[in-house]
């Protein structure tokens, strides 16, 4: 008898955990998928891509680029925002079109509202915008430097006219711009700039930090391939006192005339081609410059830089007329080590 109404009570449950399942399955829902004609990353990381797309919405994707979703604040306006900072997978801080800033904290899940940077009086011109941690963070609008202390609520001005057009801090008083003097750096927060490395017949293009001590300086040269050519880049590892070449800077980087090798770091990370066309060439980091690599380019790839991944990934974006698509390289991949898709936006069916 015990066994009867065991079997029985078993069956019941199992009945139960169906019908709970089938009702799951129904009341989920349905989701269209269409390709995203153009795309502009502003964050990749290995578990989060940050994009945004020609309607200006807000896309996040966290299977590396191939499908993405709508997470940008419910009431920003339909535009292109000004500006899209993200120093993590989940913080980030969006500009809208008229200057009204945003803040979230997770992932894009909760967006709050912040200051209106429209009231401060300043051109609404965004030069560039960075954070060092979620409180401490510097924008140059309109050529003011400002200044945040508490996540973006407030701002204070620090420098009136600042020369600068890039914002790179590595702790909450150090700091470095580019100019067209040359690279400053700060040591106060951005009250204070010191010319540190003076411009020389060249153009600075970039400058990247993985640590307070170890950084990159590409440079490029304005007219003609003159003696400054060959400060194609340059590297420190005392927290900027002295930049000189690394010693191992493949010679097609320094010899190229027909058109300016284009590099690109991420931490210790880095990406560099030169040639034209087919003879285009690409090259690889994992050390901050010290050594480099040669791969080769997949056809599409040769006229953007990649966005590089926390984990050195490169994630190559291919707009074309039929729409973007992705291209990734895995540097430890023993064959090609290349991989493509369309990335599409992923919305409630009607």
């Amino acid at each position: 008898m015990r066994i009867r109404v065991w079997r029985q009570t078993a069956w019941l449950v199992l009945l139960t955990v169906l019908f709970l399942a089938a009702s799951a399955g129904c009341s989920r829902t349905k989701e269209t998928e269409k390709p995203l004609a153009a795309l502009f990353p502003v964050y990749a990381g290995t578990d989060a891509i940050w994009a945004v797309d020609e309607q200006g919405r807000i896309l996040r994707s966290t299977d590396r680029g191939k499908r993405f979703f709508r997470s940008g604040p419910v009431e920003m306006p339909a535009e292109k925002p000004k500006d899209v900072y993200f120093l993590s997978s989940k913080k980030g801080w969006i500009i809208d079109a008229g200057g009204q800033l945003y803040r979230t904290f997770d992932g894009g899940s909760h967006w709050k509202k912040l200051s209106d940077l429209s009231r401060l009086g300043k051109v609404m011109s965004v030069a560039d915008f960075s954070f060092y941690d979620a409180l401490h963070g510097w924008i140059n609008l309109g050529g003011s430097l400002l200044q945040t202390e508490d996540g973006g609520e407030t701002w204070v001005e620090r420098v009136d006219q600042f020369s600068g057009w890039t914002l790179k801090f590595t702790t909450i008083l150090e700091g470095w711009s580019l100019s067209d003097l040359g690279l400053m750096k700060t040591q106060d927060g951005g009250r204070n700039w010191k010319l540190v490395q003076p411009r020389t017949g060249d153009e600075l293009q970039s400058v990247s930090f993985s640590d307070r001590r170890h950084g990159s300086l590409t440079t490029y040269p304005t007219t003609g391939m003159d003696q400054a050519a060959k400060n194609l880049l340059l590297l420190t590892s005392d927290g900027g006192q002295t930049w000189s070449a690394p010693p191992s800077l493949p010679a097609e980087l320094e010899e190229s005339e027909s058109t300016m090798p284009a590099i690109r770091f991420w931490g210790a990370y880095g990406f560099a081609e030169s040639g034209s066309g087919k003879a285009r060439q690409a090259y690889y980091t994992a050390d901050g410059g010290a050594h480099w690599r040669a791969f080769d380019l997949q056809a599409g790839t040769e006229a953007t830089l990649p966005w590089i991944l926390e984990d050195g990934m490169l994630l190559f974006l291919v707009q074309q007329p039929a729409g973007a698509s992705f291209a990734v390289w895995n540097p430890g991949a023993k064959a090609s080590g290349w991989s493509q898709y369309r990335p599409v936006l992923v919305e409630p069916a009607p």
